[in-house]
């Protein structure tokens, strides 16, 4: 006698026991569990039991589970899917799980613990060959339908740092005009499911010519959310700050822009569970400058229940015409001059009562070497700037690559070994040192700067100091020598080419006229020696 169940993805988990009535011998239960096409199957087996009634009888094998990974399994064939387990006796059980209620709180069933399918639909046949009556038996099975779609398309080329990390949920959205990116509901990937923390990275690159409109709806970090977010006043931007200070454990959504491959600027960054229900529109829009943008999701989970019911964000995206910036924006070189022209402002302190400020890269300032102990390559001091305005306004920016001299390089290196008493006496005569140590700089910014810079028409030391005049003229000086002797040099060499050229082609006209004048001879001979005999004579 054969019962047939079949359990739909319509209810996502649940739980099927042991018929309540007597089975008669020889009957075969089969459960067919079918999910979607993204879909697998999670079964939990918490209780297991059959005994004998009668002690004589005990018969090889009376009760039989079996389960097999995919479609097959009717009529006791595994129809071509493979055998997830063949039981006599105890299958895997997950006892503890039989405990779990409204107010208890059990461990995750693991891997070793479960049967999970790698296909969207499992089989599960119990057979009672001696019947219920005289060997009766139970079962307790928790099922769950586990949807393992990302969204997107697999992002292969991940950086090497993020490989390990986002190895298993990292999505690219490519060659589409808008989509729905949303965190990952496979359990597996949760706390519930044995996970101790999620990772999540996705990207979405638009075409030339067109920017992304991204839009956040909601985002939770459950029970974790140990941050809280502020506005930044100018940028309109999400700080998190973090209540527990170790990165390892931070858990938050983070959105960047990357203007270029190797350069990422944060839009902003979410850490709590209501500060986008807050915003007066109810979600966070943002329009990026540059074609690509990534998300990065992080949460480190404290309660083992915890899922994708509790930890979450729901966002889209879609894509808009809007021209590339044309004048060049990655610069290089010994300085420069940028002016930006705001028809909305600028983001300048309105009290601060300095017309000039003066930042410098976090290299100058470092006084650790921990990097250059660990062999650790340190990529060359780089700014980036972003402009935002908010009032109409012009804002003028000068930068200079500068260099410490050698007297300042031995204070800096004095003061990350320790030795005090040397970089007291360097820094007594550092200024002194520094002119010698190299005659182009700034001696309000103690650096020294390119050679190209120095008297090159262009205010390059914030005091001026490189276009004095005391300076300039010598350098003029020195390029007028430079110049007058380049000229007579170069007017020797003109010279002696033009001289050298035309006693070259005397000489070969001269060879010529020669060649001319001698003309053709004829061959003496006798006739012509009797001819010139006989001419004598007659005179």
């Amino acid at each position: 006698m054969e019962n047939g169940v079949a359990i739909k993805s319509k209810n996502r988990s649940g739980s099927i026991s042991s018929p309540r009535h007597t089975l008669p011998p020889n009957t075969t239960c089969t459960y067919r569990f079918q999910g979607r096409i993204s879909d697998h199957v999670w079964l939990s087996i918490a209780s297991y039991w059959h005994e004998p009634l009668l002690s004589g009888q005990r018969e090889p094998c009376p009760t039989r589970l079996r389960i097999w990974d995919g479609g097959g399994g009717g009529g006791g064939s595994g129809g071509g899917s493979s055998m997830l387990g063949d039981h006599c006796s105890r299958p895997k059980i997950c006892d503890h799980s039989a405990l779990r209620n409204h107010s208890r709180i059990t461990r995750p069933c693991t891997a070793e613990e479960s049967y999970i399918s790698s296909t969207n639909s499992i089989i599960m046949q119990y057979y009672s060959k001696p019947g219920t009556a005289i060997h009766p038996s139970k079962f307790l099975i928790h099922y769950e339908f586990v949807d393992t779609a990302l969204g997107g398309r697999p992002w292969a080329n991940l950086e090497k740092e993020d490989r390990s990390r986002f190895r298993s949920c990292s999505r690219l959205f490519k060659g589409t005009q808008s989509g729905t990116i949303s965190s990952p509901k496979n359990v597996f990937m949760y706390a519930r499911g044995g996970a101790k923390s999620l990772a999540c990275l996705y990207r979405i690159e638009a075409e030339p010519g067109e920017k992304i409109s991204f839009t956040l709806y909601n985002v939770s970090f459950g029970s974790n959310a140990n941050c809280q977010n502020t506005l930044h006043p100018y940028t309109d931007q999400y700080v998190c700050t973090h209540y527990d200070q170790r990165a390892s454990r931070q858990s938050e959504l983070e959105i960047s822009e990357l203007p270029w491959k190797d350069v990422k600027i944060q839009r902003s960054c979410f850490c709590d569970n209501s500060t986008v229900s807050k915003i007066p529109s109810g979600v966070y829009t943002l329009e990026t400058v540059a074609r690509v943008l990534e998300i990065r999701f992080k949460v480190y989970y404290v309660n083992s229940s915890e899922d994708f019911f509790d930890i979450y964000f729901h966002a889209k995206f879609r894509m808009f015409r809007k021209p590339d910036c044309p004048r060049r924006q990655r610069l290089r070189g010994s300085g420069g001059e940028i002016q930006m022209t705001i028809s909305r402002g600028l983001p300048i302190d309105t009290n601060d009562s300095r017309q000039e400020i003066h930042i410098f890269s976090e290299e100058w300032h470092s006084t650790s070497r921990t990097d250059k102990d660990k062999g650790i390559s340190q990529n060359p001091p780089s700014f980036l700037l972003r402009f935002i305005g908010k009032e109409s306004g012009t804002a003028l920016l000068n930068w200079l690559e500068i260099s410490r001299s050698r007297t300042s390089s031995l204070l800096q290196s004095d003061i990350v070994s320790g030795n005090l008493s040397r970089s007291a006496s360097l820094s007594e005569n550092q200024t002194a040192s520094s002119v010698f140590d190299c005659p182009f700089h700034c001696p309000e910014l103690n650096a020294c700067i390119s050679d190209n810079l120095w008297c090159d028409g262009h205010r390059n030391c914030p005091s001026g100091y490189d276009e004095l005049e005391s300076h300039c003229d010598l350098k003029y000086k020195a390029l007028r020598n430079y110049v007058i002797l380049t000229s007579i040099l170069v007017l020797i060499f003109i010279l002696t080419i033009f001289v050298l050229v035309a006693t070259i082609r005397r000489f070969r006209v001269g060879n010529k006229f020669a060649h001319d004048d001698m003309g053709p001879r004829r061959i003496t001979t006798e006739e012509t020696l009797y001819d010139q005999s006989s001419s004598t004579m007659s005179s």
